[in-house]
């Protein structure tokens, strides 16, 4: 069956080390900044934003939602941490196969503007950033266009993991 052409930005799929318990994490967003339900999203002076530029660690997937129009007004903002032992799952904006797992690529499309669902999807040609490490399909999915993917981060804000060369 073929995969619906849906970017729907990324979700908690499971935790590894405790017993697939769902993690969530919470920080102050920084001003000006929006991001929707499944967008990546990175620390910078403190804060939560939803965009970084390429290489950057993210601090977890959002939960909902986000628009933080001023400093007075910076909400808390929920999200899944990118933390050891969560993976998490994204749609492929191209047609991965089998040889793509083990691999790294980056995150493609822009952050939602905090009003709806992420549209941001794993970039299967590669790119200038590493970001995520695909560790299998998705049970859900099947291996073509548009497939769903396992996948970790290859840093992280959390651990201080800065280097790829462990998993990339």
């Amino acid at each position: 069956m073929a995969n619906r052409d849906n970017p729907h930005g990324f979700k908690f799929h499971t935790n590894l080390l405790n017993g697939g318990v769902v993690p969530i994490w919470e920080g102050l967003a920084m001003s000006n900044k929006a991001w929707g339900s499944g967008d990546v999203l990175y620390a910078s002076a403190g804060y939560i934003r939803g965009t970084g530029p390429p290489n950057k660690a993210p601090v977890g997937i959002a939960i909902g939602s986000q628009l933080s129009t001023t400093a007075a007004t910076r909400p808390k903002v929920l999200f899944y941490p990118n933390i050891e032992g969560v993976v998490f799952s994204g749609q492929e904006d191209g047609t991965p196969t089998q040889a793509d797992i083990w691999t790294t690529d980056d995150v493609v499309g822009a952050a939602a503007g905090g009003t709806s669902t992420s549209t941001q999807e794993i970039d299967t040609t590669g790119g200038d950033a590493v970001v995520v490490h695909r560790i299998g399909f998705h049970p859900n999915t099947s291996i073509g266009a548009n497939s769903e993917v396992l996948f970790v981060f290859s840093k992280s804000k959390f651990s201080g993991k800065t280097s790829t060369t462990v998993l990339g």
